[in-house]
């Protein structure tokens, strides 16, 4: 006759089923085989409810051939993984993804396992953070982090959903500044501002030509003399000098491969360009740059300008501005400001959004109607009056003859 099976219970007298024990402090313990290392493996739950609960979340990841144990390593083990594989990546990226690790290591959360991580949880991290002193845009960076991490663990079969698959702004309310633009009048305000200070005037032309390409900041000052064509009035946008904390720099590729782009002098562009090549043959030196030379942008010691230099300098002149033209109060002045700006006033002139993709540079057209065509009010109230006048019926025509 076949040996019967030993009934165990726990202190309750509460039946235990095969794989559940209950330890001598109390705690109840299950132990399954995992199928990968063929090793045994341990839940603990101080309830046997818990334990139970436990049990079916590792019996429906087994069924389903996902790696249930790997899925107990922490958040931050699996970040690490994740920015580790990346290490290929652009150097500025990996150094965002880096400087980001740094601020999410000191959350408590980060410790958690990322299976026992519900999105109500992940959705309550997000909330704690904003109470804690987070901006909105801070916890928006997170998360350019943390969900594709977490959805790699999906793709490796660690986790069974990613908990992170949500919209931020149905969790927070983004209380960040709006990204503004100047209108026509504010950006002609600005430059004769510039053009008029004795102490300003002199960066005069790196505004015009921001202003007047819609270039980032890092790609103007990545310009070499051989990216100017006088002749056919083209500039070529084909690199980025970007500035490392040590002070080091080094030259990137554009942000995207769309970034490889050519825009065209306008006749305030391309005095301001020549200006400057006039300018750069005082000076004695010719840097060079990962093999790059000739740059149009130097410093007054002969060093190639970098965005820090150039937005240094734009705060200090807003902040003059602003002492002694309080009753022309305008937008908060950033290199990025003249790159919206430029999207804007192009948009307003009638660019397809497909043509001003190319010259801003995006791979994909979303991106330059969310981020950089901002909406007029004034100029959609007068476009619905047209409109509004065009469909009028013959009746109400007649009626204000």
């Amino acid at each position: 006759m076949p040996e019967e099976r030993k009934i165990r219970t726990d202190r309750k007298g509460n039946l235990l089923n095969k794989g559940e024990s209950q330890k001598p402090n109390g705690v109840y313990q299950f132990r399954y085989k995992d199928p990968g290392t063929e090793k045994y493996k341990y839940e603990t739950s101080p309830t046997l409810e818990g334990i139970r609960a436990k049990e079916k979340m590792v019996q429906r990841a087994l069924d389903r051939g996902v790696r249930y144990a790997d899925g107990k390593i922490t958040i931050l083990e699996l970040l690490k993984r994740y920015v580790k594989l990346k290490e290929d990546k652009r150097e500025s990226t990996v150094t965002s993804y880096k400087a980001w690790l740094n601020i999410i290591q000191k959350e408590e959360f980060s410790h958690r396992r990322i299976c026992d991580v519900r999105m109500s949880e992940a959705k309550e991290w997000y909330l704690h953070m904003r109470k804690t002193g987070k901006s909105y845009s801070t916890i928006s960076a997170l998360s350019k982090l943390i969900k594709p991490a977490f959805q790699m663990a999906c793709d490796d079969d660690l986790i069974l959903k990613n908990p992170f698959k949500f919209r931020m702004d149905s969790v927070l309310s983004n209380d960040s500044d709006p990204r503004s633009a100047l209108n026509k009048d504010e950006l002609l305000i600005w430059l004769e501002f510039i053009l008029n200070d004795t102490v300003y005037s002199k960066h005069y032309d790196i505004f015009v030509i921001l202003a007047n390409t819609g270039m980032r900041v890092s790609e103007l000052c990545g310009l070499i003399l051989s990216d100017l064509d006088f002749s056919k009035k083209i500039i070529h946008i084909q690199k980025q000098l970007i500035r490392r904390k040590d002070g080091t720099k080094y030259i990137q590729k554009t942000k995207t491969k769309a970034g490889d782009r050519y825009v065209y002098m306008t006749p305030d562009t391309e005095k301001s360009l020549k200006k400057l090549v006039e300018q750069r043959k005082e000076c004695m030196t010719d840097p060079e740059i990962d093999g790059y030379r000739g740059f149009l942008l130097l410093t007054e010691n002969g060093n190639p300008k970098t965005a820090s230099d150039i937005e240094s300098m734009m705060r200090r002149a807003y902040k003059k501005y602003c002492k002694f033209h309080p009753e022309a109060p305008l937008p908060k002045i950033t290199p990025h400001v003249f790159r919206h700006t430029f999207g804007t006033l192009m948009t307003e002139l009638g660019t397809g959004v497909k043509e001003l993709q190319t010259l801003m540079g995006h791979e994909r057209a979303s991106v330059t109607m969310n981020l950089y065509v901002h909406g007029n009010n004034a100029r959609a109230v007068e476009q619905m009056a047209s409109l509004y006048d065009f469909a009028r019926t013959p009746e109400e025509s007649r009626a204000n003859i």
